[in-house]
């Protein structure tokens, strides 16, 4: 009780306010330098795009959106101009960004920046500027990728124990508080020093706390995601309430025309609405297809094997941003996105998963240990927590490895006591964070717990497809896609069978075998990739 009431009345005696007035002094002082530092970099970085605007050469075309050159043939004048080139990141021109920006490398595997004319297409150099030396300062302090980030979320954790402790030593008492808030001029000016402090510091310590957060969440944002949604879930909208029936006094309908009736009024339960996909090998095309993924913002990711892009879309099919690996040459053959937008690609070339931010700048690798005999059956998958599971021909399995990148758990494979993971071809982590997987030869789906105990099968309930090639869970349903036929099987996550929806009036290659890939995404659409037509087919799902 005495804590408590020196801490509300005197906080001055207390040893804790001593030992805390030295964290706070010296964190003030490590972190003055840095502070100017990022301030000052972030606020040019503000405005970066429209600053990037005036650094274009003059000689570039003014936007406008009818006339802007197509993206194939801004590819076409960069193959023209640098033959064996490949481009590894493309923007789309915008109305505060006039240009398409690329990033390449040449046949000589040098690196390019380059931009392209909005309306010619014609292909200009993209010189290093000010703003390139600006945004690396701000975001890895000049210390480049592998490091910068992590000091900067230090600072970012140092710089929030300086507004706790700030904020328990401007607390001067119950009696003396209000005097805290304000500056007086009638002093000396030590004493207008330390008023301003103290003023300054409370009435901008929500804003600098903000500061100091941000700084830890893009450091650590998965994390930072994960507690985030934890505390505060998305949830789903509210169903409209049905107007009230109106009252008739004519004849009664029969059931046949109530049947008719509603079946005019209610959208089947795969609705179709849309398809898009254009063949070819730049960005925003496909040439061989693989593996799909859907964000949490419903963001559509393609990753293609013979490119080596990963294209992301809108649901629509709108282009958002193509990208390669700029360190090496992977051959992608699974996907996955996890809950901060990160974006996880297998190598079906060097057995890796690289690991790669939304802009496309890739973060870092994951090592498999898959050796080189069933690499290319690797599958991939990331919970909520980004933990990684990885699946291949036996006798390799499932392994799980840790959102540190470290191996922590097998099974399925060489010593295991269960039945062994023969030959995957698709491997998800659903909403309630059990792992899902279906084999070439089964026509089934084994639903596993983090630790690899099965937990349940969704067994297909017919025997006119036994090949599954592509299966996507959301909070209400296992999805599976055959590869016999266009037809998606629908189960309960309990495992009980539900329905089979024929696509095939919009899908094509019934009757031949077709790799196909399918995810359900938050905005509750249903995509199928058909990797054979490289065409993506969009439903929209009223399932009950």
């Amino acid at each position: 009780m005495a804590f408590i009431s020196n801490l509300v009345r005197h906080p001055r005696k207390l040893f804790l306010r001593r030992a805390l007035f030295q964290i706070h002094l010296w964190a003030g002082v490590l972190l003055s330098l840095y502070l100017i530092v990022i301030s000052l970099s972030g606020s040019i970085l503000v405005f970066q795009d429209e600053l990037t605007a005036t650094t274009f050469p003059s000689t570039l075309a003014s936007y406008d959106r009818a006339k802007t050159a197509s993206i194939p043939a801004v590819m076409h004048a960069f193959n023209g101009l640098y033959p064996g080139g490949k481009v590894t990141f493309l923007t789309v021109p915008t109305p505060t960004m006039p240009a398409y920006q690329l990033r390449a490398i040449d046949a000589q595997k040098h690196e390019l920046r380059l931009l392209a004319d909005p309306q010619t297409a014609a292909i200009k150099l993209q010189p290093r500027t000010w703003l390139n030396v600006v945004h690396d300062l701000h975001i890895y302090l000049l210390l480049g990728s592998k490091h910068g980030i992590q000091i900067n979320g230090i600072g970012g954790v140092v710089l929030l124990l300086l507004c706790i402790t700030g904020l328990f030593l401007w607390w001067p008492g119950i009696k003396l508080w209000v005097r805290r808030l304000r500056i007086s001029f009638r002093h000396s000016w030590r004493r207008i020093n330390f008023d301003a402090h103290n003023a300054i510091g409370i009435w901008t310590l929500v804003l600098v706390s903000w500061w100091a957060i941000s700084g830890i969440y893009f450091a650590w944002y998965k994390q930072v995601g994960f507690v985030v949604n934890a505390v505060s879930p998305l949830k789903g909208m509210v169903a409209p309430k049905p107007p009230p029936p109106t009252v008739s006094n004519g004849a009664h309908a029969s059931l046949e025309e109530i049947i008719t009736a509603a079946q005019q009024a209610s959208p089947p339960a795969f609705e179709y609405v849309d398809t898009w996909g254009a063949h070819g090998e730049g960005p925003g095309q496909f040439s061989k297809p693989v593996a799909m993924a859907s964000d949490g913002e419903s963001i559509i990711y393609i990753a293609d094997a013979a490119t080596g892009f990963v294209h992301k879309f809108s649901p629509s099919g709108e282009p958002r941003l193509s990208f390669q690996d700029d360190r090496s040459d992977i051959q992608p053959i699974d996907l996955a996105v996890d809950a901060g937008a990160a974006i996880y690609v297998a190598d079906g070339r060097r057995g890796t998963v690289a690991i790669f931010f939304s802009d496309g700048m890739r973060h870092r690798e994951l090592r498999t240990g898959a050796p080189s005999a069933v690499r290319q059956s690797m599958h991939i998958a990331v919970d909520a927590y980004g933990t990684t599971y990885v699946a291949a021909k036996h006798p390799y399995g499932i392994r799980k490895f840790s959102p540190g990148l470290r191996p922590i758990g097998s099974w399925g494979g060489t010593a295991a006591k269960e039945s062994p993971v023969d030959d995957p071809s698709s491997l998800v982590v659903g909403p309630d964070g059990l792992v899902y997987l279906c084999e070439s030869a089964q026509p089934q789906i084994k639903v596993y717990d983090a630790n690899g105990v099965v937990q349940r099968t969704a067994v297909l309930s017919t025997d006119t497809d036994p090949q599954l090639t592509g299966i996507a869970v959301n909070r209400k349903f296992i999805f599976a896609v055959g590869a016999a036929n266009p037809s998606v099987y629908v189960w309960s996550l309990d495992g009980s069978f539900q329905r089979a929806q024929d696509l095939s009036t919009w899908v094509p290659g019934a009757g031949t075998s077709t790799v196909r890939k399918i995810v359900v995404t938050p905005a509750n659409d249903l995509l199928v990739l058909d990797t054979a037509a490289a065409r993506v087919f969009r439903f929209r799902l009223h399932l009950q």
